[in-house]
């Protein structure tokens, strides 16, 4: 079956039937070429080819590009009355060697070793006038057909696509082509006809579906040297052929389209929806940060790009933002708009403005969760705490095109977190975290040495930080409290966020934000200082540190009305029974002053017997081992009879067998106490599992539960057992076998007074509340003391 492949319509002064014959009416057609030329080689204009010499076998050269620095200049090789040469980026106009009429311009890409230019010329073999080439051509996709309006007086229309190509000549009105291929981009070269000479075509390049492409392309540090292509569909940087777009160092050079600039700042590409149809040139020369830019490709299709360097620097890196309308026309669908978020119970609720076209839907992406709605509003509780996200949002048109992003950032930190973004001069300026004031040196953190245009940055912080810290993460470990250097660098991206230490003891989150020599511009998030001692856990009752001249404390438990209480003490009975994890807010009133910061911290409130009894449904007979995993880490640690081992996660039913090869006691120690939030696995041979995640202030307490296995002191279940309580707290029963070892720490014989250490070894840091108490016992004799005091010293040993 044969497919019509084209139908025209022809609305004009010549209809279809009786338009003349392309061949007779147009007898010659101008051709467009550009080069990149180096300084010192030549330009045969009349085949299109840049040579090394002036003559290389058939071809002759016309141009020379000569000089260095800043003067630079073509040479005319051919006659051209008295001109002999003319300077970079004048327009000229000559007869080449061949007879062909040729104008010319040229776009400097840089006056450095080696001077580039990029040379473009219409050539019309055999002489004559050159018709200029139209403008002002539009088209559009309409009910099943395109639409080409604004072809002149008389014109010339190739269409191609597919593979095959058509010519119409015509005057006035405009064409339609109905094309009976789907999914195909067609390509339309609109030239002007003057005496029979056809210009050189204005090129336009559209699809029957709407498609935007929305991407950002990056070029790591010294790009330049290899330069940088990029294609733009699909977005792809570094390209060694068929680019669209051409990066130098001083200039970007667009090979048979063309490039303007429109302006600086993340707000222009945002809002800059209607690309210019005009006044595109070959190249531009020049290339900065923070720069946005409007495109027309060789083929005729639009885009706008914007570029930022790396703190500022292109030099250091270059991210290209990309939007590609990819099916033609020079319009963006407009995005939707002031996309805000506010912090409500349990959650985040993100709103927006709508835009004014038909929208499908919409899709807010946050990290590696999309989340897609109707609704110009959208609730989501699937966030973790005390984290920085970047939200980005489009809105998915009825019509098939996809908008922009916006974008927002956002925080879950508690309301006691403060975010925000200071200033400094490169020296002699400070901040201080805890007034979030610029303040003269020394201050939290000051700028002491720069170089490359503050791309390098050495940071004093007087009162203690840790350098390449990931920005807003407070997981890891606390900064030492003494003065330190940090030293930044804009081409190794992890060292330009760390951690600082304020006077008061606060800590803060610190990223370089933008660089403006000689000003830098930080982004922080400061956290103040923390209760210590926070939260310990005593059988049914949970306390804090007390905070300095509080009276009272508020605790608030989602659900429930805020619980009121003068001691720094809370009965578990008034929280919800049998939860894995409840989320504390407690915040402390003085008696005079401004309250203290909130803070929060989540607890479980199981009891010990819960705990036992919940494992106990999963631990039937012949278990193959307990699973302990760190809550953050890919790994599992494995206690069983035959010793322990450190394996990767993967499925909880897929379980090494026991005997193979096991780390040593030690390794499983470091293992152990790497974290305190632990996940305790017990697993059947059948491969039934039962999971329970504890939290545990002093992992410590843990050792001596592996260590009671690797003896094969206790069953399996019995130290399971006494992990679990050890993690909930003392028992009666550890705390009464505490008491009975520590009475006999002082007595006359040695093998009771060891076998008494072994027990509270056994123990762990359960029994050292009750050593303390026994070395305040006044009523015992000083040499029982002395004894005590010694046994006492070698258990805290024991310990560490």
């Amino acid at each position: 079956m044969r497919i019509v492949f084209w139908i025209v319509l022809l609305t004009a002064a010549v209809s279809a039937q009786d338009a003349p014959d392309a061949q007779a009416a147009v007898e010659r057609r101008v051709v467009r070429h550009t080069a990149t030329v180096v300084a010192g080689q030549y330009v045969d204009l009349d085949s299109g080819t840049v040579l090394s010499r002036p003559q290389v076998g058939e071809l002759k050269a016309d141009l020379a590009f000569v000089g260095s620095g800043h003067r630079l200049a073509w040479q005319l090789l051919t006659t051209a009355g008295d001109q002999t040469d003319v300077p970079l980026g004048a327009p000229f106009s000559f007869t080449t060697d061949g007879g062909g009429a040729a104008e010319l311009t040229s776009h400097p890409l840089g006056t450095q070793h080696p001077a580039l230019s990029v040379i473009t010329w219409s050539l019309l073999p055999g002489g004559g006038e050159i018709p200029a080439i139209p403008t002002g051509v539009s088209m559009r996709w309409k009910d099943g057909h395109y639409e080409l309006d604004g072809l002149g007086p008389a014109w010339l229309v190739v269409a191609k696509a597919a593979g095959k190509s058509k010519e119409w000549i015509g005057s006035g009105g405009t064409l339609r082509v109905l094309e009976l291929a789907a999914n195909t981009p067609h390509r339309f070269e609109v030239s002007r006809v003057v005496a029979k000479v056809a210009s050189a075509p204005f090129v336009i390049t559209c699809e029957p579906k709407p498609r935007v492409v929305h991407a950002v392309v990056s070029f790591e540090g010294r790009w330049f040297q290899k330069t940088g292509g990029l294609r733009l569909d699909p977005p792809k940087a570094f390209c060694e052929r068929d680019f669209d777009v051409e990066f130098f160092l001083y200039g970007i050079h667009v090979p048979g389209g063309g490039i303007q600039k429109m302006g600086k700042g993340t707000a222009l590409f945002r809002e800059l929806l209607t690309l210019p149809a005009t006044r595109y040139l070959p190249a531009h020369s020049s290339i900065r940060h923070d720069t946005v830019f409007a495109v027309r490709t060789r083929d005729g299709r639009y885009a706008k790009l914007h570029l930022t360097g790396v703190n500022g620097d292109i030099r250091n890196g270059m991210s290209v933002r990309i939007a590609y309308i990819a099916s033609g026309g020079a319009s963006l669908p407009e995005p939707p708009s002031n996309l805000t978020w506010k912090r409500v119970r349990d959650g985040v609720r993100f709103s927006w403005d709508s835009p004014t076209h038909a929208v499908g839907q919409y899709v807010l992406t946050i990290g590696s969760l999309q989340f897609t709605t109707k609704e110009t509003s959208l609730f989501v509780a699937d966030l973790k705490a005390d984290k920085t996200y970047t939200a980005r949002l489009r809105a998915d048109l009825a019509s098939g095109a996809s908008t922009g992003l916006i974008s927002t950032e956002l925080h879950t930190y508690p309301p006691s977190v403060t975010v925000g973004s200071f200033t400094i001069n490169n020296s002699g300026e400070s901040f201080s975290f805890d007034t979030l004031q610029v303040v003269a040196a020394p201050g939290d953190m000051g700028i002491t040495n720069s170089a490359g245009g503050a791309s390098s940055l050495r940071i004093t912080l007087p009162h203690g930080g840790l350098s390449s810290r990931p920005y807003g993460d407070f997981t890891h470990d606390e900064p030492p409290s003494r003065k330190v250097n940090v030293n930044t660098d804009s081409r190794k991206p992890h060292t330009q966020s760390f951690l600082v230490r304020s006077a008061k003891g606060g800590l803060a989150s610190v990223k370089i934000k933008t660089v403006d020599y000689p000003r830098v511009t930080f982004q922080y998030v400061f956290r103040t200082k923390r209760w210590s001692g926070f939260i310990t856990r005593d059988g049914r009752t949970i306390s804090w540190a007390p905070w300095p001249g509080a009276v009272r404390y508020v605790v608030t438990v989602p659900g429930q009305d805020p619980i009121t209480t003068n001691k720094p003490t809370l009965d578990l009975k008034k929280l919800p029974r049998n939860q894995e994890a409840v989320r504390l807010e407690i915040q402390a009133f003085p008696k005079a002053g401004d309250p203290s910061p909130a803070v929060f911290h989540d607890v479980h409130t199981y009891s010990s017997d819960y705990l036992i009894s919940t494992i106990r449904l999963g631990w039937k007979a012949n278990p193959q081992g307990i699973y302990i995993r760190p809550s953050n880490r890919n790994e599992f640690l494995l206690i069983a009879p035959g010793g322990v081992s450190i394996i990767p996660r993967g499925n909880k039913r897929t379980f090494p067998r026991l005997g193979e090869v096991l780390a040593t006691t030690k390794s499983a120690r470091i293992a152990i106490a790497a974290l305190p939030d632990l996940e305790v696995i017990a697993v059947t041979k059948d491969g039934d599992h039962a999971s329970l995640r504890i939290t545990v202030r002093d992992a410590r307490r843990f050792q001596f539960v592996a260590d009671m296995v690797l003896r094969k002191n206790v069953t399996l279940e019995q130290a399971y057992e006494r992990l679990v309580e050890a993690g909930s707290g003392a028992t009666n029963e550890q705390t009464a076998a505490a008491r009975a070892a520590v009475s006999n720490l002082s007595s006359p014989n040695a093998t009771r007074r060891r076998q008494a250490y072994q027990q509270l070894v056994e123990l762990g840091p359960t029994a050292a509340p009750t050593l303390k108490l026994a070395l305040e016992d006044n009523t015992t004799p000083d040499r029982s003391r002395l004894i005590r005091r010694w046994f006492v010293e070698a258990f805290e040993r024991h310990l560490r």
